[in-house]
């Protein structure tokens, strides 16, 4: 058994009085300042030190609007939350350089608990339309749908852009009466699955809007691409027509009569075998130039057209007239009567060179159509040249599959052959070439065959020739 021991005695600790209070009372109130102080510094002294304070802009379903805080670039409406200082500061909203209205708002902090909350300013504005507003908004839609429809198959970590939708969300929140041309532009751009649901779903939207969009031409698209995604690809075919040879009018022309000709032959109604869907074209009279225009020829008209000289190219990619490749490897001469074929130059600078023409010789020149070339080519059956040269004296246009590319003044629209009359009336940054070149292999290209080219590049496999009228 243990032996219990003796603790020795001591006296106890007992708090002394801070003058009258007693030791409960001030340790009570030490504990209620700490209390405060925490209060303070946790809920109160970040808010009034702080210098950041949060807003977000109510300014209806409108798309793609720069907002500018003090002129300084904050953001875009798409309701997200932005970070700025506390203060009178003015807001400009832009579309593009088109201001849609302006007007100066207090933004205030949050004082109370900002750590763990902050009060969100809102500033709401109606902003104001215009005709260019207007007409700015069609031309980006159109724009941004051109380009879009080049992708075929969007993967899950590309972001497309519902650029159907926000054309419509636009169109309401700034009352644009009428878009049905630019729909119809936009239904024939249409060349994706996820593409065709933005659509269908801006469809509804205009439904239950003011908005007139509907049209004959619209309701015969919808059905084709209705089939397109939702129904069969089939097959469609339409019997060869008949043509007459070209008549020869002189070494350099040939004369062709008012005709029908055959566009494509049979295809499916998937893209991008839709080039080749087949569509009859009626034809004006027309002579065509036997020959490409040849590096002499052009060499004339940069003489008589300083603008167009390769010395002024750096002007031309300005106006987005020609790229670096303007005229590459050409050496003009007008002593040197070149036959070669004029190359490396853009459809805008061959049909500059169609206009040289007109006015020289007094008649209406330019390029030729998709449906004029075909029917020249149709009428003819050229041989497949498989050399940049011709060796011919022929009185009938010769080259024309093979040898180059060839531009046609046909705008190019991806699903343009499901209404070719409506497609014309249209434009794209796009044009047709027919024709092939001398790198290309006559198995991979025949008549029917549709190029595609931007108008303000440059090719060394791409010429042309012209009409008359």
């Amino acid at each position: 058994m243990l032996k219990k021991e003796e603790l020795p005695n001591v006296d106890p600790v007992v708090l002394k009085p801070i003058g009258s209070m007693r030791p409960g009372l001030y340790i009570s109130l030490i504990i209620v300042l700490l209390l405060i102080l925490l209060f303070f510094f946790v809920l109160i002294f970040p808010g009034l030190s702080g210098k950041k304070s949060y807003l977000k802009f109510n300014l209806g379903n409108v798309r793609r609007v720069a907002i500018y805080e003090d002129e300084r670039y904050l953001g875009s409406s798409d309701g997200s939350v932005y970070v700025t200082s506390s203060g009178i500061h003015t807001y400009s909203f832009y579309y593009d350089d088109i201001l849609l209205g302006r007007c100066d708002y207090n933004v205030k902090k949050t004082i109370f608990a900002s750590l763990f909350r902050h009060k969100i300013n809102v500033v709401e504005l109606k902003l104001q339309s215009s005709k260019e507003l207007e007409e700015k908004i069609i031309y980006n839609f159109k724009k941004t749908v051109n380009q879009q429809s080049k992708i075929l198959d969007y993967s899950s970590s590309y972001n497309y852009q519902n650029v159907f939708q926000e054309l419509v969300e636009n169109a309401i929140y700034f009352s644009i009466p009428d878009i049905s041309d630019a729909l119809i532009y936009g239904a024939l751009n249409i060349t994706s699955e996820i593409a065709y649901l933005d659509y269908t779903k801006a469809i509804e939207l205009l439904r239950e809007s003011n908005i007139t969009y509907s049209s004959t031409n619209l309701g015969e698209l919808n059905r084709y691409l209705n089939q397109m995604f939702n129904g069969t690809s089939d097959i469609y075919s339409l019997d060869e027509l008949e043509y007459k040879k070209g008549t020869p009018i002189s070494q350099e022309l040939t004369y062709y009569s008012k005709s029908a000709v055959l566009l494509g032959d049979s295809s499916s109604l998937s893209y991008p075998e839709i080039n080749n869907y087949p569509v009859i074209v009626d034809t004006d009279d027309f002579a065509l130039s036997n020959y490409v225009v040849s590096e002499y020829e052009y060499a004339q008209f940069v003489h008589d057209n300083p603008k167009w000289d390769k010395s002024n190219k750096d002007n031309l990619i300005k106006e987005n007239l020609v790229d670096e490749s303007y005229l590459e490897g050409i050496t003009l001469s007008l002593t040197l009567k070149s036959t070669r074929p004029i190359r490396n130059i853009s459809y805008y600078a061959a049909s500059a060179y169609c206009d040289y023409l007109s006015e020289k010789i007094g008649k209406n020149v330019s390029l030729p159509s998709e449906a004029e070339w075909t029917l020249a080519q149709k009428s003819n059956r050229g041989e497949y040249l498989n050399s940049l040269y011709t060796f011919s004296n022929s009185s009938t246009p010769v080259g024309m599959m093979g040898q180059l590319w060839e531009f046609t003044k046909t705008d190019y629209i991806p699903l343009m052959r499901l209404n070719y009359s409506l497609s014309t009336t249209l434009c794209s940054e796009d044009v047709v070439i027919k024709g092939g070149s001398y790198i290309n292999s006559s198995e991979d290209i025949d008549v029917n065959t549709v190029g595609v080219f931007k108008k303000n590049e440059c090719s060394e496999y791409i010429g042309f020739r012209y009409i008359v009228r």
